[in-house]
């Protein structure tokens, strides 16, 4: 008899192609994915997968296996969902996805607002470079740059993110040309920010071999460019906030994008993830000036 726990190995196994990142998805350590898909093998007297130096390759067997236990981990999702909707008190957990910079910049404040309202609730809050899924409750909840929320969500617009050019004071006195000027030094995503490269900024800049430095997340780019590498396009939330930077243009429209609040359709009648989306979506909207790029930038020295 296979129980959840051998088709959610196989499963992990075949998704990620290897022990290592099967091992990073359900948490347990590399030796204990290699015992029990082994094991697991031995038993059913089948080989479930392939052994390559590029990694591991579903054999017939191990498609069949890992296709049933997508089933199972839709139905035991379904299950879960129907479970929390019987919820009606404000308590219990939510899981919360967002990015590095969202946490590190405006949403930490409001949820620490949101917690002392509600201190029944706990969060857990999940960053990372790939999107979360909603569906295989991998999050409760998902605040996203994206200009194409999933179908399975209940998608809110909060606002447009806008983008522009940011220097560090020093280095705009030492460089003070029109953000367009070849000479500039330009600071850029690396290769593992698919989203930032396929922009047409990114692209012409990688083209003409003018990205001097690479970081491989926005954060890195900020810091690069606060330490006076070089100029870069940013968030506005993240440049019109730091006073140590100087915005050298105005929003670039091919850089814009939009800011979805996300929530699978199935628990948007939960109790706590109703209060919780609503109370987020209401502060993110208060700072709209700052997503969009239209606060008052008096105060910061401007040359467009």
């Amino acid at each position: 008899m296979l129980n959840w726990d051998d088709f959610r190995f196989v499963l992990a196994v075949a998704r990620s192609g290897s022990l290592s990142g099967a091992a990073r998805a359900i948490s347990v350590n590399h030796a204990t994915v290699h015992r029990r898909i082994s094991t697991l093998e031995h038993r059913l007297g089948v080989r479930l997968f392939e052994r390559f130096a590029q990694g591991y390759i579903p054999t017939v067997a191990g498609e069949r296996l890992a296709a049933a236990g997508e089933r199972v981990e839709a139905e035991l999702s379904d299950a879960a969902r129907e479970v929390l909707g019987q919820d009606l008190r404000p308590e219990g957990t939510i899981r919360l996805a967002t990015t590095q910079s969202l946490i590190e910049t405006v949403l930490a404040p409001i949820l620490a607002e949101f917690r002392a309202s509600y201190p029944g609730v706990e969060l857990e809050v999940v960053t990372s470079t790939e999107q979360a899924s909603l569906a295989r409750r991998e999050a409760d909840v998902a605040l996203r740059p994206t200009s194409s929320p999933p179908e399975e969500a209940v998608a809110r617009r909060i606002s447009d993110l806008a983008a522009a050019v940011y220097a560090n004071h020093a280095y705009k006195q030492d460089h003070d040309w029109n953000w367009r000027d070849e000479r500039h030094i330009w600071v850029g995503p690396d290769e593992s920010l698919t989203i930032l490269r396929r922009t047409p900024v990114w692209r012409q800049l990688a083209e003409e071999g003018r990205l001097a430095y690479r970081a491989n997340s926005v954060g890195g780019m900020h810091q690069a460019v606060r330490a006076g590498i070089g100029i870069s396009v940013l968030p506005c939330f993240i440049g019109d906030e730091d006073h140590a930077l100087v915005r050298l243009s105005e929003p670039l429209e091919t850089m814009s994008t939009e800011l979805w609040l996300l929530v699978h359709k199935d628990l948007r009648q939960v109790t706590r993830i109703r209060t919780f989306v609503d109370f987020i979506a209401a502060a993110l909207r208060r700072k709209r000036g700052l997503f969009e790029g239209t606060i008052d930038m008096k105060h910061k020295d401007r040359k467009d």
